[in-house]
């Protein structure tokens, strides 16, 4: 549904905005750091985000950079490891948010490895930089960039995490986000799909699933995890380990999966991780490693581990998505 203030209008008013005043753009500063969001139903804010943009892009344009320097940026940010440990498709569509977000919180392909483009070269992705910077955030390439209310270009899931969120790529903009990172931009305007609690892990190999409940077991009884009170119940499609609250919800998995998860999550956000909540990070380790490694398969599976929450279905894998019937 489209804010109230841009309800009948046409997509390029969504960016044909005046220049934003120095209360608006500290608002969305503001906003953009303690909620992570700037949410588009906050007119202040949005225009705020719009003129942040503006404003960097001219900025960077008096010392304009080289072609081979944003190469060398381009190159960095997709050595990157992705964080694709849901999926892309959720069954239920539902509290979706339309918002601007730091595009360093963006992460593209599969979990623990580097992007790599497939429309683009790295080179290709310079150039794209090149001309975004060249057009100064003028209304017609915002739209461009970002679509609009109702079409946007950049669709992202958002996992929750003690440090902060991460936020894979779920539909498009892989190849725009990275350009914009590159740029140094403070925020990109995405549809973020939320994925909140309860959640449930649906397990169709039964060796994950011999593997994985005690490693959640463990996990509820040191508090990283809640486990809820009816936790293991058959479905129609195997064992189903339900879980109440998580804070870091992509460890809801066997030992190798939830480990590669865990390093990713940490380099992504540069620290390594004290507690996920009450549990030590140095106890999960100390007593998970073995089982990790000897548990991790050769190839992976062909049936990847589902985490559904209460709106959503994503799934920890590489099989592409899915939909339950």
């Amino acid at each position: 549904m489209a804010p109230a203030w841009y309800a009948h209008k046409s997509p390029l008013a969504l960016f044909s905005l005046p220049d934003a005043t120095r209360a608006q753009l500290r608002h969305a500063e503001t906003v953009l750091k303690r909620q992570e969001v700037v949410p588009i139903t906050d007119l202040e804010g949005h225009v705020g985000a719009v003129g942040l943009v503006r404003n960097h892009l001219r900025q960077l344009a008096v010392h304009r950079p080289e072609r081979h320097e944003l190469l060398r940026i381009v190159r960095a940010v997709c050595a990157r490891p992705g964080f694709d440990v849901l999926g892309f498709r959720q069954s239920v569509r539902s509290r979706v948010t339309v918002g601007w977000i730091k595009p360093e919180t963006i992460t593209r392909g599969d979990l623990g490895e580097r992007f790599k483009p497939y429309h683009w070269s790295s080179n290709g992705l310079a150039k794209m930089a090149l001309r975004i910077l060249d057009e100064q955030g003028d209304a017609e390439s915002l739209l461009e960039l970002f679509g609009c209310q109702r079409d946007l270009e950049i669709v992202v899931n958002s996992f929750l995490g003690p440090l902060g969120p991460v936020r894979p790529i779920a539909v498009n903009g892989n190849h725009r986000t990275l350009a914009l990172e590159a740029l140094g931009v403070p925020a990109v305007l995405a549809e973020l799909q939320p994925y909140a609690p309860p959640y449930r892990c649906e397990f169709y190999d039964g060796d994950e699933f011999e593997s994985a409940l005690p490693f959640l077991r463990w996990l509820d009884d040191r508090g990283g995890i809640r486990l809820a009170s009816r936790p293991v119940v058959w479905s129609y499609f195997g064992p189903e380990v339900r879980v109440a609250e998580a804070q870091a919800p992509w460890i809801l998995a066997p030992p190798w999966r939830a480990f590669e998860a865990l390093d990713a999550y940490e380099v992504l956000k540069g620290r390594r991780l004290d507690v996920i909540g009450h549990m030590s990070v140095t106890e999960l380790r100390r007593t998970w490693a073995r089982a990790a490694r000897e548990g991790k398969p050769t190839e992976r599976a062909d049936k990847p581990i589902e985490i559904v929450p209460s709106d959503a279905v994503g799934i920890f894998g590489r099989s592409g998505p899915t939909r339950l019937p």
